[in-house]
């Protein structure tokens, strides 16, 4: 039988089975009305795991049997070796007539490529020995089944989704592991309105460029009209790190800028919240050199261009990220942004609604700008503003909502940890770092020389020295491709989160101590088996 045909027989199979598994449901006639949905999806599931189970047996017998040729282009080549008996006849004049064929087409001129009879499985370095994408369109197409039947299940059988909530989310990640971190983006459904107190999900526009860049960007000019951007991916950094000095004069500059001290104990608070909050504690301390609760109510002027930015990933009004979050809490926490703001209330209220170039201006209007000792400029939000605003990014109810706009990128960091075989919460941490500052991981070939390295290390390594010697190892790969002139920052922050101890713009951290992040496993991160 032909290729051709086995398609068409696989094709014809799937639909009968398909049409019989409907036909079996509605004859049975389940008591329940929940009952029905459930048989249908679990039907369903079972006939697709059957389907894959025998595209996969023909597919190795294939390739990995008949390097990639049928039975029956072995028997047209070689009918003396592969032809029976009963079909020698057919299969040899068959190759009398692809001799003739290709000796008619040589004759008059026709170039044709030179045909080789495989010696071996051309895809023999890949999955299963199948094509390349073979295993990685499998795992879609059996995700999108999963999903539909959930889907199905869950509008008849309410709750569904919460149930199942943890495996999918495992399945998610399984899937990352194979379609690379930037699947996770792509695959988060979650509401954001179910918030948990880990993180959920939510989307941020990038608020400056690369990290490679050398200049920063220029200023926006207030009076041209600017349209709300899409999201950008998640392998563009939120805080680049060509951006720190800039950012660092601009948080640091004003002495007389009093910021409440955070409250006692609070590296032992933040020690009992989930790794979401404390991750990304972490990497707005390292941004804003201030500790938690105090990063996440850290704000900058306009030093490159954005009007304003706020919060732990400096969210700002010229990507139309900080809008957004703005707009959230406005929405769902009324009372205590008319409790913070007061009389000014209005005024910040009225200004969310405007055209973004207004927007702009207003932000503008309500900063300073001066020379540092350094000769450079920065930018200063003036009071009552200032206040106003570090004591909204302090709340509780602000800082859920930052967690909850920094979900995509840390699910993005826990698909990392998948990738590169890291399970503990310090690995989180550095690939939620890398993620912030950096971007993606594997940028420049640094993925495929972290992987080499990784083959380097011995085997007389425990759990914990295996965990500590691969973030060592990707800190620096990474750092190696960054931009030369911010390469040594990047290494050093990196290392910091790598070892547990380090410094970061002068500032010495633990950060067992300081975020309560240490080489225990990372729940949050499955086990594939």
């Amino acid at each position: 039988m032909t290729p051709t045909r086995r398609a068409w027989l696989f094709g014809g199979l799937a639909g009968v089975a398909l049409g019989a598994a409907v036909a079996l449901l509605l004859r049975a006639r389940p008591a329940s009305g929940e009952a029905a949905p459930l048989v249908l999806a679990a039907l369903v599931m079972l006939v697709w795991l059957g389907l894959v189970v025998a595209y996969y047996v023909w597919a190795i017998r294939r390739y990995a049997v008949n390097n990639g040729l049928s039975d029956h282009e072995w028997k047209v080549l070689y009918p003396a070796l592969y032809a029976g008996e009963l079909e020698m006849a057919r299969y040899q004049k068959l190759n009398q007539e692809l001799l003739e064929t290709q000796r008619a087409l040589s004759e008059a001129g026709v170039k044709q490529a030179p045909f080789v009879v495989p010696q071996d499985n051309p895809h023999a370095s890949d999955s299963f020995g199948l094509p390349p994408g073979t295993v990685r369109g499998t795992l879609a197409l059996t995700a999108l089944v999963l999903f539909l039947s959930v889907e199905v299940v869950n509008l008849f059988h309410k709750g569904m989704e919460t149930q199942a909530d943890q495996l999918i989310t495992a399945f998610m990640m399984v899937l990352a592991f194979y379609f690379g971190s930037r699947a996770v983006e792509v695959l988060q459904t979650r509401q954001k309105a179910r918030v948990p107190e880990a993180a959920s999900e939510g989307t941020e526009a990038s608020a400056t460029a690369s990290d490679d860049a050398t200049e920063p960007p220029a200023r926006a000019a207030p009076e041209a009209p600017a349209a709300e951007p899409a999201a950008l991916p998640l392998e563009r950094p939120m805080m680049p790190a060509h951006m720190q000095e800039l950012r660092q004069d601009n948080l640091l500059l004003p002495a007389t800028i009093k910021i409440p001290a955070p409250p006692p104990a609070a590296a032992t608070e933040l020690a009992r919240l989930p790794l979401a909050f404390r991750v990304l504690a972490m990497s707005a301390s390292f941004e804003t050199s201030k500790p938690f609760p105090a990063c996440f109510a850290s704000i900058t002027g306009d030093f490159d261009g954005q009007g304003m930015s706020f919060g732990a990933l400096q969210w700002n009004i010229g990507a139309g990220s900080l809008q957004g979050l703005w707009r959230q809490m406005r929405a769902q926490h009324l009372e205590v942004m008319r409790g913070i703001l007061q009389s000014k209330y209005d005024e910040w209220s009225e200004m969310l609604d405007l055209p973004k170039a207004q927007q702009l201006a207003w932000a503008r209007r309500i900063q300073t700008t001066s020379r540092n000792a350094a000769g450079r400029p920065s930018w200063t939000i003036i009071n009552p503003w200032r206040d106003l605003l570090v004591a909204m990014g302090r709340t509780p109810e602000m800082i859920k909502l930052q967690v909850n706009e920094a979900g995509n990128r840390y699910q993005t960091a826990l698909a990392s940890c998948l990738e590169y075989g890291l399970t503990t919460e310090r690995g989180v941490a550095l690939m939620f770092d890398i993620n912030v500052q950096n971007g993606k991981v594997d940028k420049a070939g640094a993925g495929a020389l972290i992987r080499q390295d990784f083959q380097r290390l011995g085997d007389n390594l425990t759990d914990e020295e295996r965990e500590s010697k691969r973030m060592q190892i990707i800190a620096r790969r990474r750092s190696e491709v960054a931009a030369v002139q911010w390469r040594s920052a990047v290494l050093l922050r990196k290392m910091t989160i790598a070892n547990g101890v380090g410094t970061v713009h002068a500032h010495a951290y633990d950060l067992a101590r300081d975020f309560g992040l240490t080489l225990k496993r990372a729940a949050e991160i499955p086990t594939v088996v």
